[in-house]
């Protein structure tokens, strides 16, 4: 395997051996403690992207309506979570824009006192010059999702005007020269831009990553949309030729090359190891079921974050989910099939090659 498809964000896939307590729990089959929780600060978007995922579950027409007039997450709905916290946070744009949540500078500050990674996802478009410098001392990661190399091509897979990409792309560098001026890191916070790739912008993905190493970002990550898995096998060796000691070209190993294959396990192990809190309060199976009564797991308003992960109903409720409309190789995929691995060798007969202090520091983040 080439080692531009590493992806330290969610490879590899046996870090979660960095959790055996947890992992003993699982097998035991008690409630686990989940290592991440993705949190959907509001459910307003200032795009709208043609293939939004929201719109797979919900559909176009109640996707719009939420996006322009949906609900923010009253913060002081997690006061139980600080209490027992997971071992990583991410703030995620999956059903919104987190930047528009009018309170995002709270959640980040809370989290930074209490030293908790994090990873912040955004659009990039509502980042204000008040908000960079707190997001980089908060986060150990931040992306903000590009998914273009001109303005054209961005106003057609963002559903926005085509200026809309001179303020995303002025605001990365922003970004980038506020990291320098405060004098953090990569390690302190590393930072760069998503591509989702298709048909229409797959023979972008080596102009971005020109463009966005020139600018000074850390990183590309090439993804695919879902269920739209498209070979990009031809791209590699031009997207090698850009890495560098300062520069990565990140792809999401764990979903491309698995398209025609079937999955190995029949329930969603790794959904233990996991948390996904959407802008009501409310607990689900994962990102992509937000919305969906059959995947409700838990609610805020009626129970605290310790009764919820120490629940048996969450426990059962994870055990008995269905699968087949499940997204095909999500991004717990991978740690799906490990954990299946494990379940049939044993935690201590699982071989943990040694895992580089990056990827260490990023095992939260499933």
């Amino acid at each position: 395997m080439s080692e531009i498809k590493r992806n330290v964000f969610s490879l590899p896939e046996n870090k979660l051996l960095l959790f055996p307590e947890r992992i003993r729990t699982w097998l035991d089959n008690r409630p686990v403690s989940p290592v991440l929780l993705e949190i959907l600060p509001t459910e307003r978007c200032n795009h709208r992207c043609p293939e939004c995922q929201g719109e797979m579950l919900v559909g176009s027409k109640k996707r719009r309506q939420l996006a322009s007039g949906g609900v923010d997450l009253d913060f002081s709905l997690l006061d139980s979570v600080w209490k027992n916290p997971p071992a990583g946070v991410v703030i995620s744009g999956n059903t919104g824009e987190p930047f528009m949540h009018s309170q995002i500078d709270w959640l980040l500050q809370k989290l930074l006192d209490l030293k908790i990674p994090t990873i912040m996802i955004s659009n990039g478009e509502s980042l204000k010059d008040e908000h960079i410098e707190l997001t980089l001392r908060a986060c150990h990661g931040f992306r903000i999702s590009l998914d273009a190399a001109n303005s054209h091509s961005y106003s057609r897979c963002h559903g926005v005007k085509s200026s809309v990409w001179d303020v995303v792309v002025n605001n990365i560098k922003k970004v980038v020269n506020a990291r320098d001026r405060i004098g953090l890191t990569q390690s302190d916070c590393l930072f760069g831009v998503g591509f989702l790739v298709n048909n229409d912008n797959i023979d972008e993905m080596v102009s971005a990553t020109k463009m966005v190493r020139d600018i000074g970002c850390d990183y590309i990550q090439f993804r695919p949309y879902h269920n739209k898995m498209i070979e990009i096998e031809d791209k590699i060796d031009e997207l090698e030729a850009f890495k560098s000691n300062d520069f990565r070209v990140f792809i999401s190993q764990q979903k491309y090359g698995l398209v025609g294959l079937e999955r190995g396990y029949s329930r969603c192990h790794a959904g233990h190891f996991s948390a996904f809190v959407d802008s009501r309060g409310k607990f689900y199976m994962c990102c992509h079921f937000i919305g969906d009564e059959k995947a409700l797991l838990g609610n805020l308003h009626n129970q605290s974050w310790t009764q919820f992960i120490q629940g048996f109903e969450r426990l059962e409720k994870i055990n008995s989910f269905e699968l087949d409309r499940c997204v095909p190789f999500c991004r717990l995929n991978a740690h799906n099939e490990f954990l299946k691995k494990v379940s049939k060798q044993g935690l201590f007969t699982t071989n943990l090659n040694p895992l580089p202090d990056e990827v260490k520091k990023h095992s939260p983040f499933l």
